[in-house]
């Protein structure tokens, strides 16, 4: 039987980085959240809500080595409370990514693997 991690297309690198999000639909303030972990394809996020499956989000990742925000949408997964009425971890597939985004993702989950984080 297949685990999680064989799975996934991509390598997750755990990892902490600050993200600016709401949903794609509607008129919603951002939020800003941690990753827990991150991929070329998605990321772990450590939400104050619970998503629906399918739900889709607008992101700003900013990532340190980068110089810029990168911005992605992404689907929801799951969405799973680990703290009643408070923490979920909200796992988001990436979806509509340019190639320069995808290359800059790449980029800098080899940086952080290399630095052993």
């Amino acid at each position: 039987m297949l685990n999680e991690s064989d799975k996934r297309q991509y390598h997750r690198t755990p990892t902490t980085y600050i993200v600016r999000y709401r949903l794609r639909c509607g008129l919603s303030n951002y939020d800003v959240v941690r990753t827990q972990n991150v991929s070329q394809g998605g990321a772990l996020l450590m939400t104050s809500r619970q998503f629906k499956q399918g739900d889709e989000l607008e992101m700003h990742i900013q990532f340190p080595f980068a110089g810029e925000k990168v911005e992605v949408s992404g689907r929801v997964i799951a969405s799973n409370e680990k703290i009643k009425n408070s923490i979920y971890e909200t796992r988001v597939e990436f979806i509509e990514l340019s190639d320069a985004v995808k290359k800059t993702l790449g980029e800098v989950i080899e940086r952080r693997k290399k630095l052993g984080h």
